[in-house]
């Protein structure tokens, strides 16, 4: 059953023809077969459980974080464009910019 946009045509009998002739697929070994869905429809739940309990937990993780108030760069860049057109060395007058004047 084809899913998605009703303009674009499936081109699986084409494709599958393309691996046939290729040597890819071979139609009288095929490895979807019924049992085999069988065994993916089966491990697909458990598989989504964990997938899905970790997802909830990353979550969870992000959400809990704090939002920080970042440091006004503004008045800082200023400084800096300023020392740099008298050629002076700039300083860091808040801890937030320390290591700029190394």
């Amino acid at each position: 059953m084809r899913t998605g946009k009703p303009r674009k045509p499936c081109r699986c009998a084409k494709k599958t023809r393309g691996f046939i002739e290729a040597g890819d697929v071979d139609p009288k070994n095929l490895l979807f077969t019924l049992d085999r869905i069988c065994e993916v429809r089966e491990a697909v739940p458990k598989a989504y459980e964990t997938i899905k309990t970790l997802d909830d937990q990353c979550a969870d993780i992000y959400r809990g974080h704090p939002f920080y108030k970042p440091p006004d760069l503004g008045q800082r860049l200023w400084q800096l464009v300023e020392s740099v057109i008298s050629d002076e060395q700039p300083t860091c007058p808040d801890k937030a910019f320390a290591g700029f004047d190394k």
